[in-house]
């Protein structure tokens, strides 16, 4: 199943990890299962750790600030059964950038103050 998910430098993604049968129904983990992750990119961490019920996940999170190469990157996840692996596309767009100055110019409050009295420059 090729699932995507777009990173944002503070998330930390938790991924439950199941298995599915021929017939495509989940089924449980074996006892000694052993399953690995591996990134593509160096911009992101993919390890494998449990979610908050004990189960395996993947754990992907951020490594570096994005840049114009960390969209479309994977992870692929395998098990020591040799199962079919999976993999998940990484989108870690870059940040807008922030807004430009301006100036209200036609809207400026135009007030007044006394003459200056030196010459100017």
């Amino acid at each position: 199943m090729a699932d995507t998910i777009t990173l944002k430098p503070t998330d930390v993604y938790t991924i439950t990890i199941g298995l599915v049968d021929a017939s495509g129904a989940v089924v449980p983990v074996p006892a000694g299962d052993v399953f690995s992750a591996t990134s593509s990119s160096p911009a992101i961490a993919a390890t494998i750790g449990t979610d908050a019920n004990g189960n395996p996940a993947l754990i992907v999170n951020a490594l570096t600030l994005p840049d114009a190469n960390t969209m479309g990157m994977t992870v692929t996840i395998s098990d020591s059964a040799g199962d079919v692996a999976d993999t998940l596309t990484v989108d870690y767009p870059v940040p807008p950038a922030p807004d430009d100055i301006t100036l209200a110019v036609p809207a400026a409050v135009v007030s007044t103050q006394p003459e200056p009295t030196a010459p100017g420059p």
